[in-house]
This record gives C-alpha cells, structure tokens and sequence, in this order.
C-alpha cells in the first residue's frame, strides 16, 4: 500500500509464506489489499507495478530444465508477471574484468566512475510528471495492426503445436506499449513503442516459456508450470495406472508401472516426480507398499 502509485521493489520473493502469497495474489490482480486489525477489515489501494527478484532452488539455473519447476513461487502469481527474466553469471573475461574495474573504482576513485546523464532528483521529477500528466492514446491503426499481426502470428502453431501466447500477454504488450510512449512523454502509442514491448515480450517469451524437451516455446510452462510435452507424459502415466489398476486388483505396481513408462519415452525420475507430486495434492495414494492407486475413479 506504501507504493500504490509508484512501483513496489521486493528482492528474496521466493521466501514467501503462503499467507503473504496470498496477499500478493489479490495485490497483483485486483491492486487492492485487504488487512484485518482488531476486528477491522480495511481495503487498501496496491496501484502499483512491481519489480521482483528470486533465486532457483538449487542456486543456479538448469537450461535442461522449465524455469517454473525452478523457482519456489506458485504458478499463479509468477504467470501475473508481464516480463520475466533470466539472469544468469556466465563467466567471461572481458565483461569479468570490466565489472572488477568498475566495482573498484567506486572504492579507489569514485570521481571517475561515470555519472548518469539525467541526476537522480531529475529523473524523479520527470517519472513524477509522466504518471500525473501523461495517458498515452492506443488509437494509431498502423500499431494496433502491428500488436494484432504479431499475436496472430504467434498464435497460428497453436492449431498443431503448444500454445506459445495468450490473450495474458497480448494485454502485456498494450501496457508496455503505453509505459514506453510515456517514458517518451508522448500522449500517442506509436510504433516504435509497440516495436519495443514487442521484443521485450518475444525476449521473455524465448528464454523462460521454452519447453525443455522439445525446444519450442510454450506459454503453458509459466502459464500452469508444465508443458505440453509434460502433461501428455502425465496422461499417459495415468493411463497406465488405470489399466495396472484393473490387472492387478486395484493397485499399479510401481515397478511395473516405472517399466511401461519406459516404453513410452518416459524416464522413471519423471514417474517418481509425478507419483509424489499427485500424492500431494491427494490425486494418487499407496493402498500398500510398493503400489499406487488413483484416489477417485
């Protein structure tokens, strides 16, 4: 509520508890927040764009793997997000060394460091402006023709392939299309503002709504947490489990049930992360050791 109107910065924003993912949610959706105090409930404005930073579970990221089964944040508030980014400390040389330069000059001499073009106080001024003066029109045919044809575009493998947009990110691209007309104070989305949100979105797009295995981008890793390629994969365990189920008296052995998977193309680490993943959310349960079962049929 402190930021409503300007832009909330939260670092660590995958150790949330889930009371404060909650809040976070009804933040991101309806830019309200509701907080109960000694029998008060007050509803306050969250108006406000947010810049977050987290961490992969295991430090660093793994490109075999969907960023979303990386990162500790439930699927509806990452799938908010109208850019995500992948940052990722790739040694080189050259940057390497120009990073250790820069980082000791502001100890050494921190006069020689180079100075922003626009000073703080400045640039304050000039966001100030935008925000209170500055409402950017989408009414130029020739932009609204540019986001449509790129959607469209998009859109087109999905009749064959994975879903590789949605209507979530066509509305990204109008918001950032509107934000980069009034970094340019100007009341007219033009096209060199559509060009820009464009490619943010295809950039975000290719680095983290890729699917591992087939290499095609698909929105449903951020979108849901899991692929196409991954949701057949589940199909076809379940499959497996009902037809086990029938041979042997209700209950899919696990060896047996890991050794047609296999025969599927499905690894067994992938059945395992399945079994535990469905027992949590109460879809699968173990009647015995060894043996798995669907708990409604």
């Amino acid at each position: 509520a402190i930021a409503d109107g300007g832009l909330a910065g939260i670092d660590e924003f995958d150790k949330m508890d889930s009371e404060e993912s909650g809040a976070i949610l009804e933040s991101m959706e309806q830019q309200t927040i509701s907080v109960a105090k000694a029998g008060i409930v007050a509803t306050l404005n969250t108006r406000t764009a947010i810049l977050a930073a987290a961490n992969p579970k295991l430090g660093r990221f793994d490109e075999f793997e969907n960023i979303a089964r990386q990162i500790d944040i439930p699927i509806l508030i990452l799938s908010r997000f109208d850019l995500i980014f992948i940052l990722r400390d790739q040694p080189t040389e050259e940057r390497d060394r120009s990073l250790a330069n820069h980082m000791l000059k502001l100890h050494s001499h921190p006069e020689d460091v180079v100075k922003p073009k626009l000073d703080a106080e400045t640039l304050r001024k000039i966001i100030i402006y935008a925000r209170k003066h500055v409402d950017p029109k989408l009414s130029n045919e020739k932009v609204l023709e540019k986001l449509e044809d790129f959607f469209v575009r998009w859109r087109k493998v999905a009749e064959r392939e994975a879903i590789p947009i949605t209507a979530r990110q066509l509305e990204a691209l109008v918001r950032l299309s509107k934000a980069s007309a009034r970094m340019r104070l100007s009341d007219e989305v033009e096209l060199e503002d559509a060009e820009r949100a464009i490619n943010l979105v295809e950039h975000s797009l290719k680095q983290v709504g890729i699917d591992s295995e087939t290499g095609r981008v698909d929105i449903d890793t951020i979108m849901t947490g899991h692929s196409r390629t991954q949701r057949d994969k589940f199909r076809k365990i379940m499959e497996i489990i009902s037809r086990l189920e029938e041979e042997y008296e209700g209950a899919a052995p696990i060896r047996v049930l890991k050794e047609e998977a296999a025969t599927e193309g499905i690894s067994r680490d992938f059945v395992d992360e399945t079994i535990r993943r469905e027992k949590e959310k109460g879809r699968l349960y173990e009647p015995k050791q060894d043996f798995i079962a669907r708990a409604v049929r």
